[in-house]
């Protein structure tokens, strides 16, 4: 599983802390696209995931060891600066959301900084 914080989340348990995330086919396909496109894979994620608030800096992930209840569905796509949503949902990727969300402390080997490991 994997999420975006923001750069005012310091610490890891901080970055790990949120209720939206996504699963590693989500991430190969936003990778995929990013590098079809020779575009910035931050930028292509916010616009697969319409991300619509924040600076989204910080990649973050691990392997789960605890089951959650979740709601996995579609993402849309947005344009301009206002950040409107815009076109269609997208098919090919989608967003979980955990009610109450995740923590550290339900990972297995996390992984922060994950935009400049070399494993994005």
């Amino acid at each position: 599983m994997f999420r975006f914080s923001n750069s005012d989340k310091r610490t890891l348990e901080e970055r790990f802390e949120g209720d939206w995330w996504f699963d590693w086919e989500c991430l190969a396909t936003i990778r995929a696209a990013s590098r079809i496109e020779n575009a910035d894979f931050a930028a292509t994620a916010r616009s697969f995931l319409g991300m619509l608030w924040g600076d989204k800096t910080n990649l973050v992930g691990g392997l789960l060891t605890a089951d959650f209840w979740c709601l996995k569905g579609l993402t849309g796509a947005f344009g301009d600066q206002q950040q409107h949503m815009s076109g269609p949902p997208r098919t090919d990727v989608m967003q979980i959301y955990v009610p109450g969300g995740l923590k550290l402390a339900y990972f297995s080997q996390p992984r922060d900084n994950l935009l400049i490991s070399g494993i994005v």
